[in-house]
């Protein structure tokens, strides 16, 4: 792994005020993570020692006397609710803040806001697939007039494994953003979308673009992809996928009390949904993400195929 020398990080300060580039270009060009970008930043602005000869990656442990700084820096950096934050604080920083002292904190910084409708609990049942790639679900959701987003997820792992944003809900992005995903990720078992029509023909009784394209696919790389539908007027059975967009799209339209966005893209979004926010849902106690269970619930052959291709996921499997 590289180092960011003094230099570099006279260069990110020099740009950051410019807004000409942003803390997610600026990750890029340096090969370092946003929040680290954002951390150089809060360091300059609060008097403390900046990175010169440091290892890049997660920012080193340090202390802060008041409880009520180090929890709101850290929720600047992470964006997270309060229960992961109670989490990561004692992962990451050695720190142990329970997540309701964490909730006020954040409460009363103008942070997070009260929902009523989630304090009571629901009766429900959830199915999960025991291996990664074994179901993704794909499906639409509107953003705003003439933008739409596309989500495929892996079933048992809650990664994004694809993404496009589109004018438009077609049939042709759909097939586009499977067949990378596939490429970069090991193809499933099974994919899951609704009866749309830029999913499948079936209810009218034809076989629509993706499904003659899927066919062509198995039979060219010998796969056994099947893609299975949900019931009519019943999008519970998508439910994982309904549940992300319900996540994905507040943080695109979120900001923090001085005005800045929560997130400068919705690449940079997915890209902490992955592989920065522990899931609820996965090994919440270990703070575990959805890169993280990607690959912990491959099957071992899988497993090593991928990280052949991709060795630089071995720092991922623990």
């Amino acid at each position: 792994m590289g180092k960011l020398s003094r230099r570099d990080v006279q260069e990110i300060l020099d740009r950051l005020p410019s807004r000409r580039l942003t803390a997610y270009a600026l990750s890029r060009i340096y090969g370092v993570s946003p929040r680290w970008i954002r951390e150089i930043r809060l360091r300059a602005e609060r008097g403390l020692p900046l990175p010169g000869a440091r290892r890049r990656g997660r920012p080193p442990k340090f202390r802060i006397p008041d409880e009520r700084e180090i929890v709101l820096a850290a929720e600047r950096y992470h964006r997270l609710h309060p229960q992961a934050l109670e989490k990561l604080l004692a992962e990451e920083y050695g720190v142990k803040v329970p997540h309701n002292r964490a909730h006020r904190i954040l409460k009363a910084a103008g942070l997070v806001v009260d929902s009523p409708k989630k304090q009571k609990r629901r009766k429900w049942v959830r199915f999960e697939r025991r291996h990664a790639n074994s179901l993704w679900q794909m499906d639409y959701t509107q953003l705003k007039p003439g933008d739409w987003l596309l989500a495929i997820l892996d079933d048992a792992s809650r990664l994004i494994v694809g993404w496009a944003r589109v004018p438009s809900p077609t049939a042709e992005p759909v097939w586009k953003a499977f067949l990378a995903a596939g490429e970069r990720w090991g193809f499933p078992r099974q994919i899951l979308s609704d009866n749309g029509g830029h999913f499948t023909a079936r209810p009218n009784g034809g076989v629509g673009y993706f499904d003659r394209q899927l066919r062509e696919l198995n039979r060219t790389l010998g796969l056994h992809v099947q893609h299975i539908h949900s019931r009519v007027h019943h999008p519970q059975t998508g439910g994982k996928i309904e549940r992300l967009f319900g996540t994905l799209k507040p943080k695109l339209k979120a900001r923090w009390p001085d005005g800045e966005p929560l997130f400068e893209s919705l690449e940079e979004l997915v890209w902490w949904y992955n592989e920065d926010k522990p899931h609820l849902s996965l090994d919440f106690d270990h703070a575990e993400t959805p890169l993280h269970a990607f690959v912990r619930k491959l099957r071992p052959r899988e497993r090593e195929a991928l990280l052949r291709r991709r060795p630089e996921l071995r720092e991922v499997h623990r």
